[in-house]
Parts: C-alpha cells; structure tokens; sequence
C-alpha cells in the first residue's frame, strides 16, 4: 500500500512539475524539481515520495547518458518502495532497472531484475506490470 497521507501537496507538485519537464527534455529543470521534491519529501516522510523522486531521479540521470547515477537512483528507489512495503512501486522500478541493464548489455543483472518484476507483478494482479516486464 502506497503512503500517501500527510504527504505536502507541494512535494507532489514539485513531482509532477519535474515529469512536465522531463517530458520537454529540460532535464536540468527536471533533475532541479525532483531534488528539491525529494528534500522536501524527506522531510515530511512520505516515502511513496522519496521513491518517486529517486525514480524520476533516475531517469533522467538515464537520458543523460549518466548510467552509473541512474542505477545509483534505481537501487535507492527500489530501497524505499521495499521499506514501505509499496509492491506496484518494486515491480515498475524493478523492470526499469531491468531496461536500463539491459541498454548497458548487464543481461544476467537485468533478468534478476525482470524476475522480480514479474513475480510482483503476478503477486498484486497488475497485468500492465506483466506486460511492461515481458515487453522489455
């Protein structure tokens, strides 16, 4: 189950403004909103929060090329969403740790990570998860 209560509405902002501008591409905006959505998150300990930031975190850090901060992010995500038992969260931050492996041709490493993703996803029903797993 996600933590959402007594989450600041402007961390969850600050989130949503970040994915606005990684969808523009301005990562630099981007990787600025979610660091400063995770601080705040932190702060208040919404850990559905700080592993989404991490995540996005990641993701840009991916598109930049910066693989190696990328998976530093992914790991710290994953952390999070096992601390606060958020399964959904495991499953889709798992199966994205799993693509940017394989983009790195990590294969052995992202099929652990695949796996775990489907086994998630299967636990909680999630056919998009199954989906999103398989596909990659």
């Amino acid at each position: 189950m996600r933590e959402r209560i007594g989450a600041p509405p402007d961390a969850r902002a600050l989130l949503h403004l970040g994915i606005v501008h990684v969808i523009r591409r301005n990562f630099e905006e981007a990787e600025r909103l979610h660091l400063e959505g995770l601080a705040m998150a932190e702060a208040s300990g919404d850990l559905y929060s700080v592993a989404c930031n991490l995540h996005m975190l990641a993701h840009v850090a991916a598109e930049q090329g910066q693989f190696d901060k990328a998976e530093h992010h992914y790991h710290s995500s994953i952390a999070v969403f096992r601390r606060s038992q958020d399964r959904w969260g495991l499953a889709l931050a798992l199966g994205n740790l799993g693509h940017l492996l394989t983009e790195l041709s990590r294969v052995e490493a992202a099929e652990a990570c695949y796996h775990e993703s489907l086994a998630y996803g299967r636990e909680i029903g999630s056919s998009g998860e199954l989906a999103f797993t398989l596909m990659s």
